[in-house]
């Protein structure tokens, strides 16, 4: 009788491309994952399934290239890669990062190492996020947006697991890269108003781009592209690709969404402080830094005054609390990161056994208190609470720092969603208060009070959450 490994193996070596027999196999997968972690269970719970299924028909082509993704994870272990990858390939030795964790685990299907069992599995919970991406209600950004956004949490749920499993190079440039495909969407959004397509195209390009000339794509057009990749491309070729993605590292997209969300709230000045203390904070690369200071910054204020897009004080104030509710919760996994953010003895503070028990059982704290500094409405009290988030978190989260920093990273994460489309709905009434002001130079006090009066009302009721 052939084996089930050598069936894979013999499909996946009669065809280039991964979709061969990948029907069902995210299903396949992802209870074999829960087994792994947790012994008591006999897969993924069905109605956790059913949501991430659900969720995933949302967006054009995502369930079948899930599949194809999960199958390629497979392959790749049962042909070790490639010829200058493989399992384990991308070590210490080869100058890769690791993390505490290391605790080489066979998964029930193909007998598949896995590397980090928990860091691997807590990649699940970036599932949460694109089911919270699809349960919100009452989104300002485009439907392709949203759709953009369940695709890049969907394959970072399996890029992020397959790096932490895999220890393969390919793994790492998908952890990393995909990060860089939700970052990027998220920025765009946010800084869409502030857009002109027929104008100076530099302008536009530092902008929309985060780069001084136009890209070969948008976010959006990434997001789709990378999708089909999995249905389409051979996996060897799968690492060149993602990594020629044409998109900014996440470190620029996060240093302008900051920037530009400062900007709608804070003086010039304030803006200059903060950024400069998050910069050395965050180790901001010298070269980042440069383009913000000498390039982004000074395009932003000039767009900015030039289209006359100004917050009233108490859109600054609920749009001031909601970005320090999302940041409570993005500085709080990156605490638990394990290589950003690092204190005491050799800098290993954080992955002591009594500290990670404390920081898990002070998650629901953590996150009551940012949910009540943005008034955000989430959907999923298990991600609030931190309980039965993903298969074997209750050890998990004990257990591992990094763990720690996927689950909230994930519910971070779906926070600084909601406040970039708060920033494009904000930024949306702004530009239309300005051209009505410009239009209606027979009413301009007729404009101003019902600019103000409506302004007003839409604030306070943002605030008390009607």
């Amino acid at each position: 009788m052939i084996s089930r490994a050598a069936l894979v193996g013999l499909a996946f070596g009669l065809s280039s491309h991964v979709h061969v027999n990948a029907q069902n196999q995210t299903r396949m997968m992802l209870d074999s994952i829960a087994r792994l972690v947790d012994g008591s269970v006999q897969g993924l719970e069905d109605e956790f399934f059913d949501e991430i299924t659900s969720c995933m028909d949302q967006a054009p082509n995502l369930v079948e290239s899930h599949d194809a993704a999960w199958a390629g994870f497979e392959s790749y272990f049962l042909t070790n890669g490639t010829g200058s990858d493989g399992w384990g390939a991308c070590n210490a030795a080869a100058g890769c990062k690791q993390y505490k964790e290391s605790n080489l685990t066979e998964m029930d299907v193909d007998k598949i190492g896995i590397y980090e069992p928990c860091n691997s599995a807590s990649n699940l919970a970036y599932y949460r996020t694109a089911i919270g991406v699809c349960d919100h209600d009452g989104w300002a950004m485009p439907a392709t947006s949203q759709q953009a956004l369940i695709q890049s949490y969907t394959h970072l749920a399996m890029g992020s697991f397959f790096w932490h499993g895999s220890h393969s190079f390919l793994g790492n440039v998908a952890d990393n890269r995909l990060i860089d495909v939700f970052a990027f969407i998220t920025y765009q959004v946010s800084i869409n108003n502030f857009l002109d397509p027929e104008g100076n195209q530099t302008t536009f390009a530092i902008l929309r781009d985060l780069n001084t000339t136009l890209r070969s794509a948008s976010a959006e057009e990434s997001s789709q592209a990378l999708t089909d990749m999995f249905i389409e491309q051979p996996i060897d070729t799968w690492q060149a690709y993602i990594e020629n993605l044409d998109m900014p590292n996440y470190y620029v997209t996060f240093s302008a969404l900051v920037a530009n969300i400062l900007s709608l709230i804070a003086s010039d000045d304030t803006v200059n402080t903060i950024f400069d203390a998050m910069a050395e904070a965050f180790s901001l690369p010298d070269d980042i830094y440069a383009f913000m200071e000498g390039t982004y910054f000074p395009t932003l204020r000039a767009v900015t005054k030039e289209k006359g897009i100004s917050l009233t004080k108490l859109e600054r104030v609920s749009l001031g609390f909601k970005m320090t509710g999302s940041m409570v919760k993005m500085l709080y996994a990156f605490l638990w990161q394990e290589w950003v953010l690092v204190f005491g003895p050799n800098d290993q503070l954080m992955l002591r056994p009594r500290i990670n028990k404390l920081g898990a059982a002070l998650m629901p704290g953590v996150n009551a208190f940012a949910n009540l500094l943005t008034g955000f409405t989430h959907t999923d009290d298990n991600v609030q609470n931190a309980e039965d988030v993903y298969p074997g978190d209750a050890r998990c989260r004990v257990q591992q720092a990094h763990s720690k920093w996927h689950e909230e990273g994930g519910n971070g994460l779906l926070d600084l969603m909601m406040l970039s489309d708060d920033c494009y709905a904000l930024t949306s009434k702004a530009s239309e208060r300005t051209r009505r002001y410009d239009e209606g130079s027979d009413d301009r006090w007729g404009n101003f009070a019902v600019s103000m009066v409506t302004g007003w009302q839409d604030t306070v009721a943002s605030i008390v959450g009607f």
